[in-house]
C-alpha cells in the first residue's frame, strides 16, 4: 500500500497490523497533516460482521471528543484493483502501548496511578456518551512520547442510548448474538466470558486487570491458555498486591469483585477513589473496601422418595436436579451442585451440620409421596444458622401438574430469600420440557442410562427416549439424546457410521426444529459435522452455540462439574474421567489430579489415551518423574503392538519437552491417528500454536 492515494490520502509507510486490518501512516493532502489510516481488507469487507464491526468502531469512537481517547477524522470507501476496502482516518500518534511500556517489575505507583486516572477520565467519558469499549487492555492504551494517554480500538464498542437499562441485552447494530462472547480472554469481565449482557461495569472490571498489571507487571489472571484465563476470571481471586500503596490496592480490589453491583458502580467512582489516594484522605478511602456482598446461598437436599419404588425414585431425583437448574440461573443465588449435594441423599445427618459442610446460609429439603396418579410433594427451607423453619408448603397436584410445582417452588423460595431477579428469568427449561409427565419420567430415564456409555446402556436410553416421543412428539430433549446415542455409537464401533450417523443428524435437526435454544441438539449436531461430515467451520459453529447456550456462564468450572456428576453415576466409562482431569490440570487444579487418576485407573489401567492424559496431568502438576516413565512404557509398547502417538506427544507437552511432542505429532499424522483431528482446538496443544512445525502439521490436515 506503500505509494498508493486514497482519496485525499496518500499512504507513507505501515505502522502495524492486527486483527481487524493494517494501519498505515499518510499524509492528508487537503489539510497537510498526518494521519493513521486503518485499512479494512477487501477479504474482511466482504464479511457481514467484520465490516459492521469496522464501522462500529468508528462510530463510537467519533462520539467522543475527550484528550484521552483517539480521535477519529474520516471514514470512506474506496476501490482498489484487489476489491472495493473500507478506511478510518484517525489522529496518528506516536508512543508506545501500554504493553510495551510495563516492565516485568511493573511500573512506579506514581505513574500507574496517573495513567489510570487517564484512562479512567476516557472511560467516564465514553459512558456517559453510551459507549462500552469490550475491549479494555494494555494492548488499547498507547503512551504517546509527550506522556498523553490515549485509548484506542473501540471495534467491541457496544452502542447504548444514554440511560439505558443496566440489563439491556448485548445486541450490537451488527447483530451480535446474546450470548457470544467477544473480547480477549486475559481482560474480560466474568459477565462478559459468561456471554451475559455488560454494561460500563463490564469495563470497571477490565480497568482493574489492566491497573493490576500496571502496579505489578503480571497478570490477575494468568493462564497457558485463553479457557484458563476464562476459568481463572470465573472461579478464582486474584494473588493479592503487595508492596503497593493500601490505596492502590484497594481500588484494584473492588474493581475485580466477580459480581457488577458489588464493583464501583462508574467511573466517576473509580476517579473519585484514585483521587482520594493522591490527597492522602483517609476518610475518604471508606468508600474503596465496603463489606463484600454476600450472596444468598442454598443447598437443594436430595428429595426423599417415601413411596421407596424405583420409579419414583427417578422422579424425585429429576425434580431435586430441576429446582437446582432452575434456581442456578439466577445470578443473585449461589447453588451447590447436584454433584455435591447428592453425596447425602440417604442419609441421616443433620440438616445444620450439612449446611456446615456446604457453606450455604439455607438449605431445601422435600419428599415426594406418589398415590395412583396423585403427588404430595413437601418441601421446607431452614435457616443453616440455628435449623429454624423459615418456610414450608405442600403441594397436592395431579401428575399432569408436576410442572406447575416446578416452578412455583423455586418462586416461594425466592419470596422468602428476597431475591431480586429479572423477570421472565426462572426458569425456561422447565417450561420447555413438554406437558406429559409420564414422557418426561422416561426422558430421565433415558439420560441415566446414556450415562452408562455402554451398549446395554445406549440400547435402554434408546428405548426410553423412543417412548417418551411415542408419548409427547413435541418434547425436544429425547431427540437430542437419540442424536448422541447414535452418534457414540458410530464411534465406538457398534454400528456402520454412513448409516447411523445420518439418522443422528436428522434426530438433531428435529430437535432443533422443537426447541432452537437446545443446547444438547446443538451439540449433537457439531458432532455430526466433526466426525462424520469434516466440515470443520460448521462443527465450530454449532460447538460455539451450544457452548454458550449451556456452558457459557462457567466454562471450565462448569465442565468439571459435569463431569462429576457423570462420574456419580457410577457407569463403567472412562471417558468422564479422561474430561474430569484434562478440566482439572487446565484449571491448575493440581492437588485433586492423583485422586482423580487413581480412581479413572480402575476402570482403564495402562489404555494408552488414558495414560496419555494422566501423563499429561501427572506432569504439569510436577511429578516428572512418573510422567517420563508413562511415556517410556508407551513407548516401548508400539515395539510389540500398535499404540497410539499422540497421547506420547501429550506427556512430553506436559513436561515441557515440544519438539520431542512434535515429533510424535508427526508420526500420528503419518499414521492417521484419529487423536489428531481434535489438533487445532485441544487445548492441550496451546503450548505449540505459533511453533512453526506444528503450524506446518496444521497445514497438512488441511485446516486453513
Amino acid at each position: 500500500m506503500t505509494g498508493t492515494s486514497l482519496g485525499p490520502y496518500d499512504i507513507l509507510s505501515k505502522l502495524g497490523e492486527g486483527g481487524m486490518g493494517a494501519v498505515y501512516r499518510a499524509l492528508d493532502r487537503r489539510l497537510g497533516r498526518e494521519v493513521a489510516l486503518k485499512i479494512l481488507p477487501a477479504d474482511l469487507a466482504g464479511n457481514q460482521d467484520r465490516r459492521a464491526r469496522f464501522i462500529r468502531e468508528a462510530q463510537a469512537a467519533s462520539r467522543l471528543n475527550h484528550p484521552n481517547i483517539i480521535t477519529i477524522y474520516d471514514i470512506a470507501e474506496a476501490d482498489l484493483p484487489s476489491g472495493r476496502i473500507h478506511y478510518i482516518a484517525m489522529e496518528c500518534i506516536s508512543g508506545n502501548t501500554l504493553e510495551g511500556l510495563t516492565p516485568a517489575e511493573g511500573l512506579e505507583p506514581v505513574r500507574a496511578q496517573a495513567i489510570a486516572a487517564d484512562i479512567a477520565s476516557a472511560l467516564s467519558r465514553a459512558h456517559a456518551a453510551g459507549v462500552v469499549h469490550r475491549d479494555l487492555k494494555p494492548a488499547n492504551v498507547m503512551v504517546t512520547d509527550d506522556g498523553i494517554v490515549k485509548v484506542l480500538d473501540f471495534g467491541l464498542a457496544k452502542l447504548v442510548p444514554t440511560g439505558v437499562s443496566d440489563t439491556a441485552a448485548t445486541i450490537t447494530s451488527a447483530g451480535t448474538q446474546l450470548g457470544m462472547i467477544l473480547g480477549t480472554a486475559a481482560y474480560m469481565s466474568p459477565e462478559q466470558a459468561s456471554g451475559l449482557p455488560v454494561d460500563a461495569r463490564s469495563d470497571i472490571f477490565s480497568f482493574g486487570l489492566v491497573l493490576y498489571e500496571m502496579i505489578s507487571g503480571r497478570r490477575a489472571f494468568p493462564g497457558q491458555s485463553p479457557l484458563a484465563a476464562v476459568a481463572g476470571i470465573l472461579h478464582s481471586e486474584a494473588r493479592p498486591l503487595t508492596d503497593v500503596p493500601e490505596h492502590l490496592a484497594a481500588v484494584v480490589k473492588r474493581c475485580l469483585r466477580k459480581a457488577p453491583e458489588a464493583r464501583f458502580q462508574t467511573m466517576a467512582e473509580v476517579q473519585a477513589a484514585l483521587s482520594s489516594g493522591i490527597s492522602g484522605s483517609r476518610s475518604s478511602l471508606s468508600m474503596l473496601t465496603p463489606a463484600p456482598a454476600v450472596l444468598p446461598s442454598i443447598a437443594v437436599l436430595p428429595f426423599v422418595n417415601l413411596n421407596r419404588d424405583p420409579e419414583s425414585d427417578f422422579f424425585c431425583d429429576g425434580l431435586t436436579e430441576e429446582l437446582i437448574n432452575g434456581l442456578s440461573q439466577l445470578r443473585t443465588l449461589r447453588v451447590v451442585s447436584r454433584s455435591t449435594v447428592f453425596q447425602f441423599k440417604g442419609g441421616t445427618e443433620d440438616i445444620r451440620q450439612v449446611a456446615a459442610k456446604l457453606h450455604v446460609s439455607t438449605a431445601l429439603e422435600g419428599s415426594v409421596r406418589r398415590a395412583g396418579n396423585r403427588l404430595r410433594i413437601t418441601s421446607q427451607l431452614i435457616n443453616a444458622a440455628d435449623g429454624c423453619q423459615l418456610w414450608s408448603q405442600r403441594f397436592d397436584r395431579e401428575m399432569q401438574d408436576v410442572f406447575d410445582v416446578q416452578d412455583e417452588v423455586p418462586q416461594a423460595i425466592l419470596e422468602h430469600l428476597k431475591v431480586h431477579f429479572p423477570s421472565g428469568i426462572l426458569p425456561a427449561a422447565v417450561k420447555n420440557q413438554g406437558q406429559n409427565p409420564e414422557a418426561w419420567t422416561l426422558y430421565l430415564k433415558g439420560r441415566y442410562y446414556q450415562h452408562w456409555t455402554t451398549t446395554e446402556g445406549y440400547r435402554k436410553a434408546l428405548e426410553h427416549y423412543q417412548e417418551a416421543i411415542a408419548l409427547d412428539p413435541g418434547m425436544a430433549k429425547p431427540w437430542a439424546g437419540i442424536a448422541d446415542i447414535y452418534i457414540f455409537s458410530a464411534i465406538v464401533g457398534l454400528g456402520r457410521p454412513n448409516d447411523l450417523m445420518p439418522q443422528a443428524h436428522a434426530a438433531a435437526l428435529r430437535a432443533l426444529e422443537l426447541d432452537e435454544t437446545l443446547a444438547e441438539a446443538n451439540s449433537a449436531l457439531g458432532l455430526v459435522h466433526l466426525w462424520f461430515d469434516w466440515d470443520w467451520a460448521a462443527s465450530e459453529a454449532a460447538f460455539g452455540l451450544a457452548d454458550a447456550l449451556f456452558l457459557g456462564r462457567a466454562p471450565l468450572g462448569q465442565v468439571i462439574e459435569l463431569c462429576r456428576k457423570t462420574i456419580d453415576l457410577a457407569p463403567p466409562a472412562i471417558w468422564p474421567h479422561w474430561y474430569l482431569i484434562n478440566a482439572l490440570a487446565s484449571n491448575r487444579d493440581f492437588a485433586e489430579i492423583p485422586g482423580a487418576i487413581a480412581q479413572a485407573r480402575q476402570l482403564a489401567a495402562g489404555e494408552p489415551v488414558s495414560e496419555g492424559i494422566f501423563g499429561w496431568a501427572l506432569a504439569l502438576a510436577g511429578d516428572h518423574e512418573e510422567a517420563r516413565r508413562m511415556a517410556a512404557e508407551l513407548t516401548e509398547r508400539r515395539a510389540s503392538v500398535h499404540s497410539p502417538a499422540v497421547p506420547i506427544a501429550w506427556i512430553h507437552l506436559g513436561l515441557g519437552d515440544h519438539e520431542a511432542a512434535l515429533d510424535w505429532l508427526e508420526t500420528a499424522r503419518l499414521e492417521r491417528d484419529p487423536l489428531l483431528a481434535m489438533s487445532h482446538v485441544n487445548p492441550t496443544h496451546d503450548v505449540l500454536r505459533d511453533n512453526p512445525r506444528f503450524q506446518a502439521l496444521l497445514h497438512q490436515m488441511q485446516f486453513a
